[in-house]
């Protein structure tokens, strides 16, 4: 008996020694904007919406007026760093809540973005035309990156003409997650069409 507990026990300090080794970010208190679900097309006219849940638990939907001129919409960076102003911007975009996460559940939700950061993506695979693209992502705050504040956006999975997945299995995780929240709070289509 003693040798199984002891074997137990040696188990598990090398578990945790080992999940020491690898360098996973933290989430920073002054992290505002945790999850995302974003959808754009610009194929039959532009549309643009989702829904963030922000560092309290608070998910709110956001939509790009239909009657804002194309140049004038919100458009993501290439490089996947955001300022908090730049989501700021974004989400106030008819901007709606829609729910609240119990903290305990959030918490462990945020206790996966850092092995979700560290996920392997799959390769694009084109699967549709015209169908625009759905991402649902996280974030990871970092407070000075040459000088700036950043969130780094964290791909989960984006499908629609594209499908990229992040192979980690707590992004699929925290992608199922986000996606029952989409079907069953947010849209069938634009927020006055919301269920």
């Amino acid at each position: 008996m003693r040798s199984f507990i002891f074997g137990v026990v040696a188990f598990a300090v090398l578990l945790w020694s080992c999940s020491d080794s690898i360098n996973y970010p933290e989430i920073s208190p002054e992290q505002k904007f945790l999850f995302e679900f974003e959808f754009m097309n610009a194929a039959w006219g532009w549309m643009h919406y989702g829904f963030y849940i922000d560092n309290e638990g608070n998910v709110y939907k956001f939509e790009s007026p239909l009657d804002l001129d194309i140049e004038d919409q919100w458009r993501p960076n290439s490089n996947g760093y955001y300022s908090e102003t730049d989501l700021l911007e974004k989400y106030s975009l008819q901007r709606e809540f829609i729910m609240k996460i119990e903290i305990a559940d959030l918490i462990v939700k945020m206790g996966r973005i850092g092995y979700a950061s560290k996920g392997e993506l799959s390769a694009p695979q084109h699967v549709m035309a015209d169908a625009g693209s759905s991402r649902f992502r996280c974030y990871v705050y970092h407070d000075n990156i040459r000088g700036l504040d950043r969130y780094e956006e964290i791909l989960l999975l984006e499908e629609g003409d594209l499908l990229i997945e992040n192979l980690s299995p707590d992004a699929k995780y925290l992608y199922n997650w986000l996606k029952s929240i989409h079907d069953e709070h947010v849209y069938t289509g634009h927020i006055d069409e919301a269920k």
